[in-house]
């Protein structure tokens, strides 16, 4: 920003404030970008309104319960439990960081690895960016393309996907 000063000798002089950000992100003067163009991640309240709801969502306990004659009971080896075990990170872990990219991007994405029975192994998050959803609206079919994974297509039970707004559905 320029400012053009007369003093009382009536020279002028020209001045220029110039503020380096060191962080990346424009909040100076002579790089002064709109908040809409700022990831929403480095406000401080976006970012603690997202750690406090990925935080309260992710300790809330996953049980996988069956419903006979009014009658819910909880199914203590169900091959759901040992997915968490397998995982590369923790339930925890893996629950936050699929609430944060619904939350910041509108939806969070994991693979669901299986043994050739079917049998639920491993979940592998898939980071923002990685997916491609294919969705043919005149066949209603759905199908993901994640190349750091598989090669193809692959089918939706196969992914858990997390979703916050959708127009169509799917």
């Amino acid at each position: 920003m320029a400012w053009n000063l007369k003093f009382w000798n009536n020279k002028t002089e020209k001045r220029e404030v110039v503020y380096e950000n060191p962080y990346g992100f424009g909040l100076g003067f002579s790089n002064f970008q709109g908040l809409e163009t700022m990831p929403a991640i480095s406000l401080s309240a976006v970012f603690s309104a997202i750690e406090l709801i990925a935080n309260s969502v992710a300790e809330l306990p996953i049980d996988v319960k069956t419903r006979q004659a009014n009658k819910t009971t909880v199914i203590p080896n169900h091959p759901v439990y040992h997915v968490f075990e397998n995982c590369l990170q923790t339930k925890y872990m893996l629950v936050k960081m699929l609430i944060s990219d619904m939350l910041l991007y509108g939806d969070g994405i994991a693979y669901i690895e299986r043994a050739q029975d079917g049998t639920p192994l491993n979940l592998i998050y898939c980071p923002h960016g990685t997916v491609t959803i294919n969705y043919n609206e005149r066949t209603r079919q759905l199908y993901y393309i994640i190349p750091n994974i598989r090669r193809g297509k692959i089918e939706p039970i196969d992914v858990i996907h997390i979703l916050k707004n959708s127009t169509d559905g799917v």
